[in-house]
């Protein structure tokens, strides 16, 4: 379960690990003083990724667990930044003209500074992930243990939306 969230929480593995793969194969084993952690995700012959046609995010409505403080990702998210850190992203599946409009978070203290959010019609992800139908919204770090209010608004082929849903960061 850490691994999977260690995954999550880093922006390029997140969308990834959420582009619609039917297969999907895990496999860790101890290394030395760590774990070794593989994901493998996969398409069948002929056949396309799953896909709701919907706007879909992750975290999603009531998440708890979620990475308050991640980084180390490779490509980095912030490349310009040496060593940078972020807080859980908010990943976002629309269809190929998904445009983000809108995206706050507010936490315990209030309002949180989004460093970042990635998509068509915003910011150009440095590395080319979250274009085309996704968007990679990323907050700066949060507090461990606390719940946090997200609200995103969007356009795409179906027309206009919003999202309201909270989630939860975990102890570590």
């Amino acid at each position: 379960e850490r691994a999977i969230r260690l995954l999550l929480s880093a922006p390029y593995h997140a969308v990834t690990l959420l582009w619609g793969a039917k297969h999907f194969g895990i496999y860790s084993a101890p290394v030395n003083d760590s774990i070794a952690f593989v994901a493998n995700l996969g398409l069948g012959p002929n056949t396309n990724p799953q896909d709701t046609g919907a706007v879909n995010h992750y975290p999603c409505a009531g998440t708890t667990g979620a990475q308050a403080y991640a980084q180390g990702e490779i490509p980095s998210p912030f490349p310009s930044e040496p060593n940078p850190a972020w807080g859980q992203p908010i990943i976002v599946k629309g269809t190929s003209s998904l445009r983000v409009t809108g995206a706050s978070l507010i936490g315990p203290e209030g309002e949180i500074k989004i460093k970042a959010v990635y998509a068509a019609g915003q910011a150009i992800d440095p590395n080319g992930y979250c274009r085309e139908g996704w968007a990679c919204v990323i907050p700066e770090p949060l507090r461990a243990g606390a719940t946090y209010e997200v609200y995103l608004t969007w356009t795409d082929s179906n027309g206009s939306g919003a999202s309201r849903f909270s989630f939860s960061t975990g102890e570590r």
